[in-house]
């Protein structure tokens, strides 16, 4: 390849309109100078960098979207920038449907409140305390080295929940003296959590 020398304005202090840059490429860039007496300076490594005017997209992977869960420890997800693009750092928010935003200490924030993961490509963050019954919505947010912002997305929800459901035979009715019974049936209720999956029941013969 042979190189290509623009003459840049000034001496001593100088300056070259840059030319319109390809996007998400590396670039070298070089100086040399000649004295007044003819000598050429010896090229140097000069300085690279990357153009880089993409940004960043990420997303939650941890909760799945619309999980109905009991326990939670650890927020995490992923993140991507185009090639040769590198994600700088991951941040996310939490809302409690309702309340708020969480802040770092509670969910008092009335304005989104964006929080600091750990990581990058792949990022966590140490779940805050959760109130049973409630949900709650994460939306994650990357910036990359050229520090082009990831517009966010829509936000993933879950449901928490650590109340147990309840249920209870109606049919037959308690001490009942009965000729005939086709059908057991009864209720269950999951008032304010997830909502009720399964119900199983137990048949024993109490004379033996």
């Amino acid at each position: 390849v042979i190189e290509t020398w623009l003459s840049a304005t000034g001496t001593t202090s100088w300056t070259k309109t840059a030319p319109a840059w390809p996007n998400n490429t590396n670039y070298l860039i070089r100086s040399r100078s000649t004295d007044q007496a003819g000598n050429v300076e010896t090229v140097g490594a000069g300085k690279s960098f990357v153009y880089d005017t993409t940004a960043p997209s990420s997303s939650v992977t941890n909760p799945a979207n619309d999980a109905k869960i009991s326990s939670l420890t650890t927020i995490s997800g992923s993140s991507s920038d185009t090639v040769p693009g590198l994600v700088d750092s991951m941040q996310l928010s939490i809302q409690q449907e309702g309340i708020g935003y969480y802040n770092g200490t509670d969910f008092s924030s009335g304005v989104e409140y964006w929080l600091n993961a750990t990581g990058t490509t792949s990022w966590t963050y140490t779940a805050p305390g959760l109130n049973s019954g409630a949900r709650y919505f994460i939306r994650s947010k990357a910036k990359d080295k050229a520090t082009n912002v990831e517009t966010p997305g829509t936000a993933i929800s879950f449901k928490y929940d650590t109340t147990a459901p309840s249920s209870s035979v109606v049919l037959p009715s308690n001490g009942g003296k009965l000729n005939s019974l086709s059908t057991i049936s009864g209720t269950a209720t999951d008032t304010t959590g997830a909502g009720v999956q399964i119900v199983q029941l137990n048949i024993k013969n109490t004379d033996d």
